[in-house]
């Protein structure tokens, strides 16, 4: 459809229209005539749909007002009345996108499907959630959602909310710590200063008048930025929007942004470790300072490339010269964009705090050193081309991460295209080698007097005075009510659960459109694959158009390595390409690879044999330009084969740093950890995924640095891994790309080698009920079982429980940010919870779901919306990449397309008897499921029979 400047579609009027090449589509910029609205559409004939209303959300403090509107909002509007449409929406729809984001100055709807019809209606409920919200009205889901006092079974007072307690994870990280801490320092005076997600100690200063305030201020039609992007139905979703906006008035409130000033400045804050853990050398140091403005696109680009090339390994030379000095155990250097004023930052990680002015001094030592001997022009190329590579191999969601970037620009009055368009800027950047742009902006870069410092020091108490604070902050709200107060407190939270508790009138669930089961296709959504012979080596061949971008994944059979070992070959991941090889040192090896390969992964997994037996394989995993193949093919049969794995001293530089990212990482996602406990007890694949990235891998890791001769056995274990595995009669390879591609340079420099039965047994030796104990204020409570097969009925089950049960049990009414109950394909049932103030509770709850399913048989509820979200959820959206990679993995557990039509006919056919019958599992489950709760010492007490261990 094209639009001509100056046309009226359904009262908007089109400003702006061109076509672009590079976005492989016509771009059209319009504006609501009446409210002042402004609407973006790239029409690139993209079949996913996406749908996007954002506004400029500016905090005015850090009670995380708009954090608690993203969620509130979709609790129920004027035209769809349930308690939880959001909740309907992913129980009924087809949807590849569904959620809200709040930003640091912005808040964003985005909804996307590949149906038309199922995308009208997800812009329908979306538009009456964000211009009309019961939540204004009724303050139930502002307490829910945000925040309110209640009583305990002995009368305490506590605070809960489903942010709160998500925020309440958030803080535990110290890399929340250290983003809030640098962004409170260099922006005193705006909006960036504050906590946009919320603080929890500020989140109860937030009154439900107060949050009414800001959504009259801020959710308006005058301040509304809708983004549209493939081949939506144009006509109808303008009418759509202009049916909720026109009603309103044009507002001059343009929310401008005060520019920031730099003001340096230092402060300390603090995280919490666990008891038992060193504080000595674990401070941060953080550097921070404005840049430059959103505008100062290129310039802003070019700090990314700096960035990269002074401190992306450890052997850059940034890094490598803060590891020498002994100053910090790792180095990381960013640019922070996507706000009005970018800020570059550089933290020191696992230091002292008296290091300060040592780290200052040696940076500015380095930085000088670069620009009187000239940035290497070979590894400056390197850098801009992997840079290059990634702005054209863009990740999926797509059409969302390009609303987002439209966003970049466009909310600070800028060309909505600025941060989609990019050729352009690479070839100017080119330019600037040669013109010594670069060195230029380096000399500027590191102004170190209009620098910030955050330092950032470890605490063995400050969890416990959290915890303390929080208790005194809720007795003190209860301290201050009169009785007649305490009566209404009550009352309040009387009718708060009576509302989540209450059924939706049926009525009212009719209103929500529903895409009809005759509009769901019979036949799945199949990648096709082509096994092929190559020279000995067995290839997977998936014809999937790929840009010129060949997707190349090496499966290296590692069925000799017993479980002990695997742990090391987790580690090995961490190792190829960061350290030097027979022919090259580590920055020319970098250099290379950044030149011929786009990107670059290495992992261990494990694909299903049957019982207790898998096929483990060390996976080398690239995506490269077609015409870089022969280069990039040598290159990984020189890292694979040749790297120098007695490099001790830089394998324990990189030991050091995968323990700090897996301390983090527990913290933040400790789901993930507890989901491969719970699955170690049943598969060998879960036994060998637990290894290689569980806690039993961090326990390796913790021994290695414990001993210099564990590092010296192991790398001796390991090169002898290295010579027996990288070989042709083990390899399988996986290739996507749009036409057949040769791997002959990779499979004549291979070794022919001796091959290996292809899969062998194993089995955890972790407890069944699994306590892992972290410093975290909120926990994560798993719990699964193994079943003979999992059909499509099972998956439609799970989703009933999961939407219809669990959500309302665990996170409207416990407080937790997220649960869930996955049937998955390996033969799996496991639950999971994500920031769980009540881990205890969950588990109890999970015990309940047998009952629930045999209440919603009995009840009146259509299967028919449970029935297309589980049909959606087995299509997601996948890179080219992502679609080879599931392939092959399909080949490797015997699936075939027939499994998948299979599968597809039972979620379609799936009756309400299926559903009892799924009891019998369910039971199972709760009676014999293994368990697995992260969290903190506090919360692990409250659960009988854990074998509690450290992380």
């Amino acid at each position: 459809m094209k639009l001509d400047i100056g046309t009226v579609i359904s009262g908007f009027s089109v400003d702006r229209a061109r076509h672009s090449d590079e976005l492989g589509g016509d771009f059209y910029e319009l504006t609501h005539v009446k409210t002042g609205a402004s609407l973006v559409w790239l029409d690139n004939g993209c079949d996913n749909k996406l749908f996007c209303v954002g506004f400029k959300t500016l905090p005015e403090d850090s009670t995380g007002v708009f954090h608690i509107l993203e969620h509130s909002v979709l609790c129920g509007s004027d035209k769809y009345p349930v308690k939880e449409p959001f909740v309907d929406l992913m129980k009924s729809s087809m949807n590849t996108f569904l959620n809200a984001m709040t930003f640091s100055d912005k808040t964003i709807y985005p909804v996307s499907s590949r149906s038309e019809q199922d995308y009208m209606n997800l812009v329908s409920v979306y538009l009456d959630a964000v211009f009309a919200p019961r939540s204004v009205k009724d303050p139930n889901a502002f307490l829910q959602e945000g925040w309110h006092l209640e009583l305990d079974e002995n009368g305490r007072p506590y605070i809960n909310g489903v942010v709160y307690n998500e925020m309440k994870g958030a803080a535990s990280g110290v890399d929340d710590v250290l983003e809030e801490g640098m962004t409170a320092l260099l922006f005193p005076d705006n909006c960036y200063g504050f906590n946009s997600g919320g603080d929890p100690a500020a989140i109860p200063d937030l009154t439900f008048e107060g949050y009414c305030r800001m959504y009259n201020k801020y959710y308006n039609p005058s301040n509304a930025r809708f983004f549209l992007d493939g081949s939506v139905p144009l006509e109808r979703t303008l009418e759509l929007i202009d049916a909720y906006i026109s009603g309103g008035e044009r507002q001059g409130a343009a929310h401008a942004i005060p520019m920031q000033q730099p003001k340096p400045a230092r402060r300390t804050e603090y995280y919490e470790i666990a008891p038992d853990e060193n504080e000595e050398g674990r401070a941060m140091l953080s550097y921070g300072r404005i840049i430059g403005s959103f505008s100062d696109k290129r310039r802003l680009m070019m700090a990314e490339v700096l960035c990269s090339l002074l401190a992306d390994t450890n052997d850059a030379p940034l890094k490598r010269a803060i590891l020498d000095a002994g100053l910090g155990e790792d180095l990381e250097l960013s640019v922070m964009d996507g706000i009005e004023q970018p800020i570059l930052v550089m933290t020191v990680r696992s230091t002292k705090a008296e290091n300060a002015d040592r780290v200052r001094e040696k940076t500015e030592e380095v930085i000088s050193g670069l620009l009187e001997a000239g940035l290497d022009r070979g590894a400056l190329t390197a850098q801009l081309n992997r840079y290059a590579f990634r702005l054209k191999d863009m990740r999926e969601p797509a059409g969302l991460i390009r609303c987002i970037l439209s966003y970049q620009s466009s909310l600070y009055g800028g060309d909505p295209l600025l941060y989609l368009e990019n050729d352009a800027d690479i070839a100017a950047m080119r330019r600037e080698m040669d013109e010594g742009g670069f060195e230029a902006l380096l000399r500027e870069m590191f102004d170190f007097g209009s620098m910030s410092l955050l330092t950032v020091l470890p605490s063995k108490t400050h969890g416990e005075k959290l915890r303390r604070e929080e208790a005194e902050r809720a007795e003190r709200i209860y301290a201050a009510m009169d009785e007649a107060a305490r009566r209404e407190l009550n009352a309040r939270n009387e009718r708060l659960h009576a509302w989540q508790e209450a059924p939706d009138f049926p009525e009212d669930t009719a209103r929500l459109p529903v895409l009809p089961l005759d509009g769901v296709s019979p036949e799945p959504v199949l990648v096709p694959t082509e096994e092929l012979n190559e020279n000995g080596v067995r290839v997977l061949y998936h014809a999937v158009p790929s840009n010129g971008i060949v997707h190349l994944n090496l499966y290296f059979s590692a069925s000799d390595a017993d479980l002990g070992f695997m742990p090391a070959l987790g580690f090995m991941t961490a190792l190829f390409s960061k350290l030097p090889t027979k022919a090259h040192g580590v920055c020319e090896l970098q250099t290379l690879i950044k030149t011929y390969i786009g990107r670059l992964r290495f992992s261990v997994d494990a694909a299903n044999a049957g019982g207790r037996a898998c096929m483990p394989f060390f996976t080398v995993s690239c995506d490269v330009l077609e015409e870089n193949l022969e280069k990039a093919c040598g290159l990984l049969v020189e890292v694979i084969r040749t790297t120098r794995l007695d490099d001790l001293k830089k394998i324990r530089e990189i030991a050091a740093q995968v323990d700090e990212q897996f301390k983090q990482t527990v913290v933040m996602g400790g789901h993930s950890v507890g989901i491969s406990a719970v699955m170690a007890q049943y598969f060998a694949s879960g036994a060998v995924q637990e290894a290689v990235a569980g806690v039993t891998f961090h326990r390796f890791i913790k021994g290695l640095l414990e001993s210099d001769g564990a590092i010296s056995e192991f790398a001796s274990a390991a090169s002898g891994f290295a010579d027996r595995a990288f070989v042709r009669s083990r390899l399988t390879a996986g290739v996507t790309n749009t036409t057949r591609v040769s791997l002959s340079c990779l499979s004549d420099a291979l070794p022919e080698g001796s091959a290996i039965p292809a899969a062998a047994e194993y089995k955890t030796a972790l407890p069944a009920k699994l306590g892992i104990r972290i410093p975290a204020q909120v926990s994560f409570a798993e719990k699964g079982i193994s079943l003979p097969c999992v059909t499509g009925s099972m998956k439609v089950a799970a989703n009933v429980i999961s939407l219809s049960f669990l959500w309302n049990r665990v996170r409207v009414q416990g407080g937790a940010y997220g649960v869930g109950l996955r049937a998955m394909d390996r033969g799996a049932l496991v639950h999971y919870t994500y920031r769980d103030p009540s881990p205890a509770r969950s588990l109890g709850v999970f015990a309940e779901e047998s009952a629930f399913i045999e209440e919603f048989c009995r009840g009146s509820e259509k299967l028919d919306k449970f029935i297309i979200s589980t049909v959606g959820d087995t299509e997601p959206l996948r890179t080219p990449a992502e679609m080879g990679r599931d392939a092959d993995l399909d080949v490797f557990e015997g699936r075939t397309p027939d499994d998948a039509r299979r599968l597809r006919r039972e979620i379609l056919e799936t009756t309400p008897d299926d559903l009892t019958a799924f009891r019998e599992a369910l039971d199972k489950c709760a009676e014999e499921g293994a368990v697995c709760v992260v969290g903190s010492e506090q919360a692990l007490s409250t659960i009988d029979g854990l074998t509690v261990i450290d992380a």
